[in-house]
């Protein structure tokens, strides 16, 4: 087995990545633009998301990392000038804070012995899989997904 390093700056660097892609996937835009996508780009002064591709973000989020991602949440308690300088780095530390904290797959990985997986992946035993996931004996597996081992 490969132990991958683990730290702040790889979560980061990790969920920078993945919120990178999903606003070009909400927005519709390109490859070019997601490139000059950065930590401190506001999400409604630099990228112009609009409220209707800030919501549907909060909704692949959820689904990416789990209910305990809940953007539409945090963005409502924020004031009218912290929501219109939200930056796509408040949202990846956001993001990183509300991850599991128990050796978690990144996106489109797979967690393993005593780990928490998210949506659609795999967890090893002992440990629990969100929707469309799989949990190994002992674990649990969310809306949609299997659980594995003797007495399933």
């Amino acid at each position: 087995m490969t132990v991958q390093p683990t730290g702040p700056g790889l979560a980061e660097r990790s969920v920078l990545a993945e919120l990178t892609g999903l606003l070009a996937e909400v927005t519709g835009e390109d490859e070019r633009w997601a490139a000059g996508v950065t930590p401190a780009s506001r999400l409604e002064g630099d990228l112009r998301l609009e409220s209707v591709e800030l919501a549907a973000l909060s909704d692949l989020l959820a689904r990416t990392y789990g209910e305990q991602v809940d953007v539409a949440a945090f963005v409502a308690e924020l004031d009218i000038d912290q929501i219109i300088g939200l930056t796509v780095g408040d949202l990846v530390r956001y993001v990183v804070a509300r991850r599991p904290v128990t050796s978690q797959a990144e996106p489109g990985g797979r967690a393993e012995t005593g780990a928490t997986a998210g949506p659609d992946r795999t967890a090893g035993t002992g440990g629990t899989a969100g929707p469309g996931g799989s949990a190994g004996p002992g674990g649990s597996a969310g809306p949609g997904g299997t659980r594995v081992g003797a007495d399933r």
